[in-house]
């Protein structure tokens, strides 16, 4: 699902509480920032980009890319933060989903944009290299419906979640 739908099941009473990057401003939703993720490039592991320690925004066109949809709040993110960069030329491609965005770098058939905890894990064949200029980040937070109490079995796991993001924030270099 996506980060609309599953902050509507949390509005709804449908789900207790959510992992998601929307509802920070809605009123019937209290929003707990648990950690900031990047927008990484998504390459095949022996693409000329995949050992870098980060790319410019301006370079990426140089390869074929594609994006996530219009459609997406990840797209808005992204349109929002490059507004004031030069114009970039249309990706080759766009989809809905990021798990098709990494299917498309997967098979060789370009780079994406994507979020940097959507890619798969080692040992993969895709690797996610941090763009910068700039740097896009989102906010992954626990939202929950406002003025809702949690079950016992759902507040201790999002207790264990809110602790585990703070333990891993604390051990990351500044």
């Amino acid at each position: 699902e996506g980060a609309d739908e599953v902050l509507a099941s949390v509005k709804s009473g449908e789900a207790d509480f959510a992992l998601n990057y929307t509802g920070m401003q809605d009123p019937e939703v209290e929003f707990t920032p648990l950690l900031k993720e990047r927008f990484v490039l998504a390459c095949p592991v022996g693409h000329p980009l995949a050992k870098r320690r980060s790319v410019r925004w301006e370079e990426v066109v140089n390869y074929p890319y594609a994006l996530v949809s219009h459609a997406s709040r990840n797209r808005v993110l992204i349109d929002q933060a490059l507004a004031e960069v030069t114009p970039l030329p249309r990706p080759v491609c766009e989809f809905r989903h990021i798990s098709t965005l990494i299917g498309f770098v997967d098979n060789g058939l370009g780079v994406a944009i994507v979020p940097q905890l959507t890619l798969p894990q080692q040992p993969a064949s895709v690797v996610g290299v941090p763009l910068e200029h700039p740097a896009i980040s989102r906010t992954i937070g626990l939202t929950q419906r406002t003025g809702r109490s949690l079950s016992p079995a759902a507040a201790a796991f999002a207790q264990l979640l809110t602790q585990a993001s703070r333990a891993t924030a604390r051990r990351k270099p500044r």
